[in-house]
This record gives structure tokens, sequence and C-alpha cells, in this order.
């Protein structure tokens, strides 16, 4: 019966939906369908409208990621550079996990007029990257880094399909939507004279349409002081509303074609590039849709806790090998969207967290933490390392340091005695003398993060780990 339902379907995922709706690796994907399993169960109607609902539910699963891109970029301007000329700090609320490493340059690039020209300035060896995402999160290209960004670069964002000439000298970057996100990433070390010197260095990017860069115009970026106060984070649509915008994104940028499969067993419910279901739908399926959308958020979190307890190691969670380049990995897709929109491929950067301590209990400022980086054993990066900390909030907690994360360029951090490194963490403050290695923690809840730019293959094949936290008291 599948194969009446889903030509070239040869297995049936929870619900009747075929199995390529969910994709994924294996693990991941048997992660899904048990989830999924159990909200199928529940759902007390015919097996026709179950069908839809299921559907829904993988469409949900498959969609959060161009929706939500989709909703973050449009905030910003077209085709021009934000860039903010100040670390976040405990102040920053419209982003979650902020880093407090690097300053960030933000554009929403829309390609479907034609090509956009990036231009970024020398860097003098500074980390300086931009990165690039398709309109389905995966990171299609970087700029900026190694010997071209030493140098500076230009290069032409190109849409797909554009077989027209560009200017000598301009490298082209085939973009596979026309939609784009750039997040650029560039390092501040302590002190506001380096502070100057980054924000010196972000007045050099520009970003222009082909037609202007042609005519000699070129697009000075937007430089903010400070973080907006009054954004505040993207939220996905509720309702037949997600669909619906699902349905008008994948209609602007198609998705590839291996997505074929997954696209018509959606279809089958009615969502799908071009189609309104919250216009469309009516009685048995549109009960089965509005039911989908209804748990699709509770499904991905319950997805991202699964996954991320069942790759915890000694208390860290860490990243998928395959992240930001996810191919038909829907389920992890939706979970680095969830928890992480933007992040970097592995090779460029990786995220280890944790919320909890070696024996699994939750990290909590009553108590006081500590976290050993035996001799040699500090995070193997190219560029640099740093522990963050967060409130339950995933924000920065107000503290009297002003301290939020500590790492390789931290000034006052002491060696062990053997040459490896400690850090102490919690809520009352350690004697003064040993200030130097303390990350202030709330008294309530809290989550580390460790940022690894550019780790090292030990890194990234899991050869090394973080430390345990051992809670002390």
């Amino acid at each position: 019966m599948l194969a009446l339902l889903v030509p070239g379907a040869a297995e049936a995922a929870p619900g009747g939906v075929a199995d390529c709706a969910l994709a994924g690796r294996a693990a991941d994907r048997g992660t899904l369908e048990r989830l999924m399993a159990n909200h199928v169960r529940r759902f007390d109607a015919g097996p026709v409208a179950r069908r839809t609902y299921a559907a829904g539910l993988a469409a949900y699963v498959y969609g959060l990621p161009p929706v939500m891109l989709h909703r973050t970029v449009e905030t910003f301007p077209r085709n021009a550079l934000v860039a903010i000329a100040k670390l976040a700090d405990e102040t920053t609320d419209s982003i979650v996990a902020p880093n407090h490493d690097t300053l960030y340059s933000v554009g929403w690039i829309d390609l479907s007029a034609g090509p956009v020209v990036l231009e970024t300035p020398p860097t003098a060896g500074r980390y300086a990257v931009v990165q690039l995402l398709d309109a389905f999160t995966n990171a299609a290209a970087y700029v900026g880094d190694g010997a071209r960004g030493a140098r500076g670069e230009r290069v032409a964002l190109v849409p797909p399909g554009f077989t027209g000439a560009l200017p000598s000298g301009v490298r082209p970057i085939r973009m596979p939507t026309s939609t784009a996100w750039l997040l650029g990433r560039t390092l501040v070390d302590a002190g506001p004279a380096d502070l100057a010197v980054a924000r010196a260095l972000l007045a050099g990017y520009r970003l222009t349409p082909l037609a202007d860069y042609l005519a000699g115009r070129g697009t000075e970026p937007l430089l903010l002081d400070d973080f907006p106060a009054d954004r505040r984070p993207v939220v996905a649509p509720r309702g037949l509303a997600f669909f619906d915008a699902l349905g008008a994104d994948l209609a602007k940028d198609r998705p590839s074609a291996r997505d074929a499969c997954a696209l018509r067993a959606f279809a089958a419910a009615g969502i799908g590039p071009g189609r309104t279901p919250g216009q469309d739908a009516t009685g048995a399926r549109r009960r089965a849709l509005e039911a989908a959308a209804a748990d699709g958020p509770r499904l991905v979190d319950r997805l991202v806790a699964v996954t991320q307890a069942a790759r915890r190691r000694s208390g860290w969670s860490g990243a998928p090998s395959n992240i930001a380049r996810f191919g038909r990995d829907y389920p992890t897709r939706a979970l680095v969207t969830d928890i992480g929109l933007g992040a970097n491929t592995a090779e460029k950067a990786l995220y280890p967290n944790t919320s909890v301590d070696s024996r699994g209990r939750r990290l909590h400022g009553r108590h006081v933490y500590e976290l050993r980086f035996g001799p040699g054993q500090a995070p193997p990066v190219r560029a640099f390392w740093s522990l963050t900390l967060y409130d339950d909030q995933l924000l920065f907690y107000d503290n009297p340091l002003d301290r939020y994360a500590l790492g390789d360029r931290s000034p006052g951090l002491r060696r062990d005695a053997d040459g490896g490194l400690t850090i102490r963490v919690s809520h009352a403050a350690p004697p003064a003398g040993r200030r130097g290695n303390w990350l202030p923690a709330p008294a309530g809840r809290f989550h580390l993060y460790l940022r690894l730019y550019e780790p090292r293959p030990a890194a990234v094949s899991g050869a090394w780990r973080p430390p345990p936290v051992r809670r002390l008291r």
C-alpha cells in the first residue's frame, strides 16, 4: 500500500509515512521513529488521518531549518552587512548562547535578482571568518580564512542557474539557493585597544549587488555599537501557519533533488512548495495537520534531549560529525537548528556542552565544580578555545567580574605546578588569590560550553575529549 502512496518508497515509518521522509543516519532516524511512534499511538483517528498526522510531524522536522533560517535572515536588511562592534555580555538577550570571543557580522543575502559581491579586508593573521549558509542551514562556503583571508578577498555569490559573466579578479561561489545567511566572526583579544582594531576591520567588509559593484558603487556596512535593544529571538510560526510558511520557503528556494522522495510523502498530506494547507485543508486532514503542527515542537525538543543524552561522554554532549553538511540527515538538521542555528562545520568549530557534572547531576550554583586539563591536554586547536558559562536561559550571567568565559587568551590564568590548567566554577567566590581561574556561576542552574575554533584532528575524531566536570562539594 505504501508504494501506491509514495512511489519509490520501500519502507514505512510510524503512521505509514515513507521512511525517506525521516531520512537521517540510522541511529538518529531510529530515535526519531521511536519518538514519532509515541505521538502516532496517542493520535486518536483513523488510518488516513493518522498517515496525514505522521506526514505532518515528519514535515515539521524537515521544515524547521528552512523556516527558521528564512524568518531569521528577514530580520536584517536585504543584501547589506550589519556588524556589531561589541562583544556579547550580560545585557545581550536577543540571541541565545552567544560567544564572548568574536564580534559578529550578519547579512541577509538575496540572490533572486543576480549575484552579490562580497569583499573582505586583509586580516593580518587575525581570526576573521565569514560563513555562508544556504536556505537549508548547510554551510555552503567560507570566506576570509587562511592565506586568502590574510590578503583579503573578492568573491561573487552566484545564484542557481546563473550563466552570466563576472568581472576579473572576482572568485565565484555558486550558492545552492537564492537565500543565504552570512555570519562573520572576528576575534577580539582582551582590552579596548584590540576591540578598536577589530572594529576597524569590520568596517572594511562590503556586500554589494553585482550591478552596483560594476558601477563602482560599494556598500558600506552598518556598524552598530551594541546589539539592538528591541530585538527578540526568532520563533517559528504556530499552527498551520508553519506549513504555509514552509510552502512559501520551499517555493522560493527549491530543495535538492535528493529530497524528492520526502517531498512526495509531504505532498500526500498537502504540504510542499507553494502549498497552503492553512487555507486549503479541511475536515479530518485539517485536524490532523493542526495536531502535527502543535506536536512538532515537542517532538523536536524530545529529539534534542534524547540524542544529546545518547551522545554524552563524561557529561559532555558533542556535535555530530556532519554538522552544517547535513545532506538528507533531517533529524540532525532539525536538532542543530533547535539548539544552535548557524553552527559551523566540525572542521571550523566544535561546541561540546554540558548541563550536568561527571555523575549526571544537574549543574547548580550551590555547588563548587572544577575542570582540569592535564599537562598537554588543553583543547587541541589551530586558532583558540574558550569555556563559556550561561544561565538556565542560555544567556550570560551578570557577575561582579564581568567574566563570561575563560580560555587560552584570558589574562591572569595560573597554570598548575605540573603545567596543567584547573578552572573553578561556582557561585561563591574563591579566595582572592585564586580568582584568576574562577568562572562565576549564578545561584541556580547553568550550562557550560567549550568552543574549539579550528579544532585539530584529535578533537574532530573524538580522540581528545573534554575533561569531566567534577563536583567538589
